[in-house]
């Protein structure tokens, strides 16, 4: 996926001033709101803009915020490695980890260096016209700019900001990113629950690999085919054996414990059958060389074969490793 370069801020390209013309209240009031938002401008107020302007914007900044922020963690999470460097730098992550809700996320946005100043441009934002109604009103400068204000909790607010919103590029940008990001995110949550398919060799890889990182030794031992099973109750009659053999060698219990202790073979005392024998032998540490999936693993493929087994290719940090998987009569 390529990622555009972010720049992440609106660009306001306004400044102040207005004629005090009498007027009757409503169109006062209206004058009073124009005259804060200007004045909130020039002096880089980005926390009054937020306070004056309406709730639409509001509920869409703040939106925005815990969307970005939990897609932000979600990346750090569930990416690819390689690629999350570069989404964290499409999804203005740098930016978000400063803000605490929707109104710091606007006050970031905002950058004042391009607010213009002097006689000329206070004039062209002289008010040439204002019209209210009851819950919306215009003002239009000499400039030709119209303002839009809507009538909110008794308090006229300014549309600008939300109309930028909407319409900014760098803003677009981000949201594209946003919708790119869930978009992989969703299909890699889709992928994974194929992957759990009992019915695949690679699910059922998933499922062991997931087992074995949680050191979940019972369900690994669930998934082990036919003849890995056979094999475990064969050993497990030899260790039965040996403990019938270490016991009429050693009467005391705790002459046979310091023998077995010394050898590295305490835990066979526990062993009365194949399960038993399996969690011995992964409590002892004997499956690491053949189980190397407490590293991250990479599925390579997968090769079918006639006698319904396959040969599962995986790459870990330290090579390639290969499975083997038998398909049951059930499907699995």
């Amino acid at each position: 996926m390529v990622v555009k370069t972010l720049s992440t801020y609106i660009l306001i390209g306004i400044l102040v001033i207005s004629t005090g013309c009498q007027s009757n209240p409503s169109e006062q009031a209206v004058r009073d709101a124009f005259h804060g938002f200007i004045k909130a401008i020039q002096a880089g107020d980005g926390a009054a803009l937020y306070r004056m302007s309406p709730k639409e914007l509001k509920d869409k900044i703040d939106t925005l915020y815990v969307d970005l922020s939990n897609l932000v963690e979600q990346v750090k999470r569930e990416y690819p490695k390689a690629e999350v460097a570069a989404m964290l730098e499409g999804l203005a992550a740098d930016l978000i980890k400063e803000c605490d809700g929707g109104k710091d996320l606007l006050v970031a946005l905002l950058d004042f260096s391009a607010v213009q100043r002097g006689q000329q441009v206070a004039h062209g934002l002289e008010i040439d016209d204002l019209w209210a109604g009851d819950f919306n009103a215009s003002v239009s400068t000499r400039a030709g700019e119209t303002f839009t204000l809507l009538l909110e909790d008794g308090a006229w607010r300014c549309n600008s900001l939300l109309v930028q919103l909407d319409k900014n590029p760098s803003l677009r940008t981000l949201r594209g990113n946003m919708k790119t990001v869930s978009t992989n995110l969703e299909a890699w949550k889709q992928a994974t629950r194929e992957t759990t398919d009992l019915s695949k060799p690679a699910g059922a890889f998933n499922i062991i690999a997931k087992a074995v990182r949680r050191g979940a030794r019972v369900k690994v031992y669930e998934l082990l085919n036919e003849t890995s099973i056979k094999q475990l109750n064969n050993g497990a009659e030899l260790v039965q054996k040996l403990q019938r053999a270490v016991e009429k060698k050693f009467s005391r219990i705790a002459n046979r414990q310091a023998f077995l202790k010394k050898h590295g073979l305490l835990w066979i005392e526990k062993v009365r059958g194949s399960k038993a024998l399996f969690a011995g032998l992964w409590d002892s540490g004997l499956f690491k060389e053949q189980l190397p999936l407490l590293k991250e693993v990479t599925i390579r493929g997968v090769r079918m074969k006639a006698d319904q087994t396959a040969v599962l290719t995986v790459a870990t940090g330290d090579g390639e490793h290969r499975f083997s998987f038998s398909h049951l009569p059930n499907g699995q």
